[in-house]
């Protein structure tokens, strides 16, 4: 790409033409704007989103790179394997033609690698318990030079997941044409369902932007249940991993793990859906609302996950309206939490790029009433700064990790004077605050005997909270547990990834119980429906004897409470909704919160009774888009005749009821997709949330949509030429005089490779 780029600036440098050259996948940058082509070319930029490529971006920044040169006329000479997942181009080569700027296609280098791409990933629907398993993959490869005879070894990797233990399945495969189907049993059916995910490799294809696929498979004989968990959690990996191991320890129910994002697809073939650990407001709430009312169930299990998100004072628009249970508000005044860390020299390295991380968690976890602060002390305390207000918007995630960037360890430590600054400073303070102390301890006056019972009366004056944390293995234990009054621990920070999930506890001390239990608390038989005394009967006798920490929860309208706490307060609740219903239970199984809990006898009767809801589930419509037509099946019968679909990004939508006879024109709709939005949508990545309404801004029905793959949107190699053409124009037909400058509109696109310097496809 390189010399591709050096022989475009020689032949502007020859000339006597200006020179640009620009670099784009799905982001865009100069590589060299506007000028002389006498410059010579730099090391090329590094863009982020190097496995997307929107040419019209390209495109419209070398229109705008043309006009501020000043120029008139040009030529644009486009490098691309001809793939692109951005808008369509037409709109954005109309507007370099009325700015007098001519397009061309260059030739492209010879690829030095190939590419495998895995098409597609087919496998039945629906299979009775023990029926053979097999699925098919299509690929498509598209070869170097001088290999395009030669056959390839391609490795098949199948990992299977669901009510069996995970397994995972590789095969080799020869290819020897551009395309292929294979076909792979891969054993008898498991009971309760599985999801199956593909993955392709090939030696001579290091870039995996193609190269993965997914599939659900329904097994009848047993309930099915999607378990999602908190990323980088481990609590809430251990409480996973005790239910999707072991199937034989729950007879009738199938764990599916279930990455969050994959949960909208997942709510087509479960019957019940379990979180663990997971903030309720990044579940998809319409989705799930939908789900529910058809019959499904949800079960809601969460430690410090439950404590986070908007202010009690907002409306609740997320998925966390739909629970029985809700966190208490912080029963007292706003306070400030301070974080007070040591920035003396001894703290460089690993201890602090640990201690930037947990940081960005406490400015997750901090109650939005009360206010932020960050300060560092070496020999003294230096000033605080604000990283975010009371009741303030939108995350201090950024704001606290800009300030943590700025600062670079070094100096001496002084505890007990950075304590006395603490007291001066906060003596006149409107809010209590609540201090969180890190440091490793490493104080040269440390040593003094010197009585610190006047240091702590001056700090409960002030009404300041002081929790230490002692980090790193030399800390000196003695001497930061002497800066504690009576009855206060100090925190010994042995694994520093637990620092932030340290830091939270501390937060959340005051809205959590520790060393409770649970205590039955049987319905009222004359108000309870049948089910939920049943279900509470069957409850009573395996509320968990200790539960180690649980957060206070207050019950909505309409809950059944089937466990307290030992003080009162609910702890596991359900509630109708719609045909389903929705539980929450306000620890997580998990040691260090309720371990008692994993056992099936705990939980194994509110999981059957959510998965089984009133009998049969409603079909949950689906959206599927197929040779460039959106399809949206199973609605229900009684929407209106008029109906749009709202595509984010992608915009709007007329939908029209279906031509064919086979369709019922009731539950059905379908639409054409112009280009521009099937790119729109492949640009996302991830699923899109169809939202359908009529004549109102009233969502009526939310419907899940997998977007198509990047690599159906391929510009035909005649495209840029036909939509450069333009009969009406009689100096499109006529050569272009010497251009005053050529530019360069691409030497990139999808290849991390070329990102980085190094040869590419």
């Amino acid at each position: 790409m390189r010399e591709c780029a050096e022989r475009e600036r020689a032949r502007a440098r020859a000339s006597g033409a200006d020179f640009a050259a620009l670099v784009f996948a799905g982001d865009c940058a100069w590589w060299a704007s506007p000028g002389p082509a006498r410059r010579e070319l730099g090391r090329a930029p590094r863009l982020g989103d190097d496995l997307q490529t929107d040419l019209a971006a390209a495109l419209e920044l070398a229109r705008a790179g043309a006009a501020d040169s000043g120029t008139s006329g040009g030529v644009v000479r486009l490098f691309t394997d001809r793939r692109s997942t951005g808008p369509a181009i037409e709109a954005s080569l109309r507007a370099l033609r009325e700015a007098g700027l001519q397009v061309e296609s260059a030739e492209l280098a010879p690829s030095e690698l190939d590419d495998l791409a895995l098409v597609s990933l087919s496998a039945p629907r629906r299979l009775e318990q023990s029926a053979p398993l097999a699925c098919e993959l299509r690929v498509r490869g598209e070869w170097a030079p001088g290999r395009v005879d030669q056959g390839r070894k391609v490795r098949v990797e199948f990992q299977l997941s669901g009510a069996a233990p995970a397994a995972t399945l590789a095969f080799e495969r020869e290819l020897s044409a551009s395309e292929a189907t294979w076909r792979f049993e891969l054993g008898a059916a498991p009971a309760g369902g599985l999801r199956i995910a593909a993955r392709v490799f090939l030696d001579r294809d290091p870039i995996p932007e193609n190269d993965a696929a997914a599939a659900w498979v329904e097994v009848g004989g047993a309930l099915e249940i999607a378990v999602v968990s908190a990323q980088s959690d481990p609590d809430a990996e251990r409480a996973r991993t005790a239910f999707v191991t072991d199937a034989e320890r729950w007879p009738g129910l199938a764990f599916l793990p279930t990455p969050l994002e994959e949960l909208p697809a997942a709510l087509a073939h479960v019957q019940a859906v379990l979180t663990l650990d997971v903030a309720a407001q990044e579940v998809p709430a319409d989705l799930l609302r939908g789900f529910l009312d058809a019959g499904g169930g949800w079960l809601d299990c969460s430690g410090s996950a439950a404590l986070r998100g908007a202010s009690p004072l907002a409306e609740d628009k997320t998925a966390r309206a739909l629970l029985p249970l809700r966190p208490r508000p912080p029963e007292r005044k706003p306070r400030d939490v301070l974080l007070l860390i040591d920035g003396s020299g001894s703290m460089a390295g690993s201890a602090f790029e640990a201690v930037r991380a947990a940081a960005i968690t406490l400015a997750e976890v901090v109650p939005p009433q009360d206010r932020l602060l960050l300060a560092f002390f070496t020999r003294e305390l230096e000033p605080a700064s604000l990283v975010r207000d009371a009741n303030q918007a939108g995350s201090a995630s950024l704001d606290l990790a800009l300030l943590l960037r700025e600062r670079r360890p070094s100096g001496g430590t002084d505890v007990i004077a950075a304590l006395e600054g603490l007291v001066r400073t906060r003596s006149a303070a409107p809010n209590e605050t609540l201090a969180l102390l890190l440091s490793d301890g490493r104080d040269p006056e440390a040593g003094r005997n010197v009585d610190l019972a006047p240091l702590r009366a001056k700090l409960a004056q002030a009404r300041v909270e002081l929790a230490v944390f002692a980090f790193g293995p030399d800390a000196d234990l003695g001497f930061l547990a002497s800066l504690l009054p009576a009855g206060r621990e100090l925190t010994r920070v042995e694994d520093p990834r637990q620092l932030g999930a340290l830091f939270a506890r501390s937060v959340d001390a005051e809205r959590t119980r520790t060393a409770t239990a649970g205590v039955a608390n049987p319905p009222d038989a004359s108000q309870a429906p049948a089910a939920l005394r049943e279900l509470a009967a069957a409850m009573v006798p395996s509320a968990p004897a200790s539960i180690e920490r649980a957060w206070i929860a207050t019950a909505d309208d309409g809950a059944t409470i089937l466990w307290r706490s030992l003080e009162g307060d609910p702890l596991l609740a359900i509630r109708e909704q719609g045909r389903g219903w929705s539980a929450a239970f306000a620890s997580l199984p998990a040691e260090g919160w309720t371990a008692a809990t994993r056992a099936p006898a705990a939980l194994g009767p509110l999981l059957r009774t959510l998965a089984r809801g009133d009998g049969e589930h409603s079909r949950l419509p689906q959206a599927a888009i197929e040779a460039g037509t959106l399809w949206i099946r199973d609605l229900p019968a009684a929407l209106p005749a008029n109906l749009t679909a709202s595509l984010g990004s992608a915009g709007e939508i007329a939908l029209e009821p279906p031509i064919r006879l086979a369709d019922d024109p009731r539950t059905t709709r379908c639409a054409i997709l112009p280009p521009q939005q099937l790119a729109a949508l492949a640009r996302s990545e991830t699923r899109s949330v169809l939202e359908l309404r009529s004549a109102s801004p009233e969502v009526l029905v939310s419907v899940p949509l997998e977007p198509p793959r990047a690599i159906e949107f391929t510009i035909s190699p005649i495209a840029i030429d036909v939509a450069g053409s333009d009969s009406a124009s009689p100096t499109s037909r006529q050569p272009h005089p010497a251009a005053n400058w050529v530019l360069l509109a691409s030497i990139g696109l999808l290849s991390a490779a070329l990102l980085l310097g190094r040869w590419t496809r």
